[in-house]
């Protein structure tokens, strides 16, 4: 749920009576603004999350024939934008605890033919940077779920070449919809730029029609200054979860070494059967849901390759998890509600 207040309503009203509502210095200072805040050299501002992927990868050389490795556990915006540049995207299994992608989840499906990785930090907790760094292949770093995270105290955004994220209505912070990218490489933010938005290009060679307008970016320059504040009430939210539930048959989220969470989703990998449960919870007004619609290998739209075709880990973590609903806004009375019908679900119910 966004947290959205007057703060955004009289900045969209200043833009609205200015009459300057395309691509103009908001966009600019909000592009300015998050590169600060990321700790990058550059960011450019873009229409969605998954505009940004595809910008990410072209700007990467990303190509027809060319091998792309992103998680099955995550939406398929990423396998789209993949599908975008003509590569192929190859799913990789994740951790069935972090649901994050490993180095070892990564290994057995890079081929010569691999050329790029997109590492989504699942859920607000980031995955080990310097691990899949060592692989030696340029990595995507996808913060739209961890905005704000920290690995070895630096913010996510700027570990990697590259980094993209959503402004979509329910991620960290919110345009409405809208996306951003983020390098320390100058280069590669010139040749994204380029090929952001059709007009005044100097050739007719492809350019996208993904700009973001400056509407969208001065509700992000109001929401960015708030979210610290956001991620502080969800690690809150969060702890109070982890303390009520603690003697409960579950698997808690936390913090790992050197890794921050920040709770983006609050979800918890259970020993009894999920369905009965989410229904037992949907039926008392409480709308836990599995964490992602479904593992895109399970999809089979059109078959990625794979040289195992083994999901253990995304399988279970599917199968096994729940997300409680938590955001800034969630008040004690209705934290209360959701701790209490869990228990009642997990200790009473014989499911």
């Amino acid at each position: 749920m966004p947290s959205l207040d007057d703060m955004e309503v009289a900045a969209v009203l200043d833009i609205l009576r200015s009459r300057h509502i395309a691509l103009g210095e908001e966009v600019d200072k909000f592009e300015k603004e998050m590169a600060e805040y990321c700790k990058v050299s550059g960011a450019v501002a873009c229409s969605s999350g998954t505009a940004a992927i595809h910008l990410a990868l072209l700007g990467l050389g990303i190509g027809k024939g060319m091998e792309v490795i992103l998680p099955s556990f995550s939406c398929a915006s990423l396998y789209q934008a993949v599908i975008y540049t003509g590569a192929i995207p190859v799913l990789a299994d994740c951790h069935p605890k972090t649901f994050l992608l490993t180095a070892e989840t990564i290994m057995d499906r890079i081929t010569y033919k691999t050329k790029a990785i997109i590492l989504p930090h699942m859920f607000g907790l980031p995955s080990d940077i310097d691990e899949i760094m060592s692989l030696g292949l340029p990595v995507v770093e996808d913060i739209s779920q961890a905005m704000g995270a920290t690995y070895r105290k630096q913010k996510t955004g700027g570990l990697t070449e590259v980094a993209v994220t959503s402004f979509y209505a329910t991620k960290m912070m919110t345009t409405g919809t809208g996306g951003m990218v983020l390098s320390n490489d100058s280069k590669l933010l010139n040749r994204i730029r380029d090929l952001n938005g059709v007009d005044k290009k100097k050739d007719l060679s492809i350019h996208l029609p993904y700009l973001m307008n400056d509407i969208q970016a001065g509700m992000g320059r109001c929401q960015l200054k708030k979210l610290d504040g956001f991620i502080s009430k969800r690690r809150e939210i969060a702890l109070k979860f982890n303390m009520a539930l603690k003697s409960l048959p579950l698997e808690l989220p936390s913090d790992l070494p050197l890794r921050q969470h920040i709770f983006f989703r609050y979800c918890l990998m259970l020993k009894n059967p999920i369905n009965p449960v989410i229904q037992f919870l949907h039926q008392n007004g409480i709308k836990a849901e599995r964490p992602i619609f479904c593992p895109l290998h399970l999809l089979g739209h059109q078959k990625p390759i794979n040289k195992k075709r083994d999901f253990i880990g995304t399988e279970k973590a599917w199968m096994n998890t729940i997300s409680l609903p938590i955001y800034p806004g969630l008040k004690n009375k209705e934290l209360q509600r959701e701790i209490n019908f869990l228990e009642n679900a997990l200790c009473t119910k014989s499911f």
